[in-house]
């Protein structure tokens, strides 16, 4: 009956990791990075809990495939239950079946911590090994273990091992009267193994900030953050412990006995429940999946994502523009959508990491390579903690590939290729990077390939839309780096700068409608009276110009202009 329980409480891990928070999963794998190497196992040795940490980078390296991701947590989430029930059983043997349920507490503990992407599967991993620990001392039934064991626990899972402290606690009342002084002598002995390990600590990894020591130095991101959800994770475990010592079923009878069994665990069932959803960001999902169609080019799912609920936040907004200038709508489409200005093609450099991210994949794909690698650079060397990410060692890579800086990219590329998912494109280019040609977006960027001063000031936006503009005179196509720099004009209502752009190079087809308004604002503001170039203008749109104007001039409400021109150039261009 229990391990159907724990199966079936693995399986609900499993789909929710799957169908509720995949991007998450994904997001995860990207910013971080698993060489198979032994400088990297050597780094990891170097500081308590760095066992725990490599483990979870290895387990997070298959985030790479959603259901390997959403797999490996419902594995490890379910060993913790399991876990938690034999610590609870090695202190107390005779444990009643009646608080069963309560072993899960710590596993949604860890579930709901989790759902944060800015905590690490280490933390989990730690846990394990803590549980483990407990375990095997008290299999060993020799109190003096403690001492040794709190201290090499420490070392393998960090700080988390600290609550190890409170099994021999327990152990006091539990044990015969007979043996109560010796295990007293025990718990103080593993309460002062705690406070020299703490002591030594400080005194050893100067290195780390004391909080960090005491709490905890990759169980998060960001160095010194430790949530709610954490510290919850923490007590549950001493919690569960204290509560199964309480007096049990016994002397129930069986059939009632699983009544309040039954009870009992509808009560940790609903509350998991509600703790879970509690600690789940649909919204912050929303962004990753923004940012993970975006970086594998699936423009299709971004406009699909986009039409159904309109974007809102910066890096969902970049990403939606950036699908549409790849599927040639932007000069279409790009106002039937929120939009924020030229920041939402680019955003500002002075910007938080995780927007670098997105606004890398933007500057990179509208050809401007030199910025995309700033950012990438940037993003990797400011990524809170330090970690690395295969993301961003791929991306410059690419980037020093396209400029020719080969034993640059060469580098990266053997940092990659010691990897499991990356290893194998790596080394393709490890061992001719002329490869890249072949590639139809590497090849297309490689004509992208700019050496202006102006390059890397890339602290404003008008070098943007300068260089943009010189590779388009360059080529003369009406690619994405045309449509971006219209995309531009059009964001930045500089509608003199589009009417001498839209010119350098020519568009097949008919010329796209929101480039055709931005033409046809001088005559509007003039009544009719200033000219326009009439080969690129269609009567159609021409006479909803004439409609346009005309309502501006009776003076209509912004109710009425934003239901009939909402979607227009016009409307934009007058909106404050």
């Amino acid at each position: 009956m229990k391990r159907m329980f724990t199966a079936l409480f693995a399986l609900a891990v499993f789909l929710f990791w799957m169908l509720v928070l995949p991007y998450h999963v994904l997001y995860q794998e990207e910013i971080q990075i698993f060489p198979y190497t032994w400088s990297h196992l050597r780094q990891c040795l170097a500081f308590p809990g760095g066992v725990a940490s490599y483990l979870g980078e290895f387990f997070v390296q298959f985030f790479h495939v959603a259901w390997l991701g959403a797999l490996s947590l419902a594995v490890l989430t379910a060993l913790a239950q399991v876990q938690s029930w034999r610590v609870v059983r090695s202190v107390k043997a005779d444990a009643d079946n009646v608080w069963y349920p309560l072993s899960f507490i710590p596993a949604v503990c860890f579930w709901a911590f989790l759902c944060d992407a800015g905590n690490l599967v280490s933390a989990l991993v730690a846990f394990l090994l803590v549980c483990e620990t407990a375990v095997i001392v008290r299999k060993g039934k020799h109190g003096k273990l403690w001492v040794p064991a709190i201290a090499l626990a420490y070392y393998l899972a960090g700080p988390m091992a600290f609550i190890l402290v409170l099994v021999p606690l327990v152990d006091i009342f539990t044990s015969d009267p007979a043996k109560r002084a010796a295990k007293v002598l025990d718990a103080a002995l593993a309460a002062l193994a705690c406070g020299l390990v703490a002591v030594l600590s400080t005194v050893v990894f100067t290195q780390y900030p004391v909080k960090s020591l005491l709490c905890g130095v990759e169980y998060s991101h960001i160095p010194g953050q430790y949530t709610a959800s954490f510290w919850t994770s923490v007590i549950s475990l001493p919690a569960v412990l204290l509560f199964s010592m309480l007096p049990g079923g016994e002397r129930l009878r069986k059939k009632t006995r699983i009544y309040v069994l039954a009870a009992f665990s509808v009560v940790i069932s609903l509350a998991s429940y509600a703790y879970v959803r509690k600690h789940c960001s649909r919204d912050l999902e929303r962004v990753y999946a923004y940012d993970y169609h975006a970086a594998h080019r699936q423009w299709d799912k971004i406009i699909a994502m986009a039409e159904k609920k309109t974007p809102r936040t910066p890096s969902e907004v970049i990403c939606l523009n950036l699908a549409l200038v790849m599927k040639g709508e932007s000069g279409d489409r790009l106002f039937e959508f929120f939009q924020s200005g030229v920041p939402g093609l680019f955003p500002n450099y002075d910007t938080y990491v995780f927007l670098k991210f997105t606004g890398s994949e933007a500057l990179y794909q509208a050809g401007l390579l030199n910025m995309a690698l700033h950012y990438s650079f940037e993003a990797y060397q400011t990524f809170p903690g330090g970690r690395e990410s295969a993301r961003h060692i791929k991306r410059m890579a690419e980037v020093n590939m396209i400029k020719g800086t080969g034993d640059v990219a060469e580098k990266y590329l053997k940092v990659l290729s010691r990897t499991l998912f990356y290893g194998k494109w790596a080394k393709r280019y490890l061992q001719d990077q002329s490869l890249m040609l072949e590639d139809a977006v590497y090849s297309r960027l490689a004509g992208c390939r700019n050496s202006a001063p102006d390059i890397f000031d890339d602290m404003y936006d008008f070098p943007k839309q300068a260089i943009l503009r010189s590779q388009v005179a360059k080529s003369g196509k009406a690619d994405e780096s045309y449509h971006y720099l219209l995309a531009y004009d059009l964001l930045d209502k500089d509608v003199e700068s589009l009417a001498s752009d839209i010119r350098l190079a020519k568009i097949e087809g008919p010329v796209p409608v929101l480039y055709q308004e931005a033409l046809l604002v001088p005559w509007i503001a003039s009544g009719g009276k200033a000219d326009y170039d009439r080969d690129l203008v269609s009567d159609m749109v021409l006479s909803r110009a004439q409609a346009f104007a005309e309502d501006l001039q009776t003076g209509r409400v912004t109710s009425y202009m934003k239901a009939r021109y909402g979607k227009t150039f016009w409307f934009y261009y007058g909106d404050k």
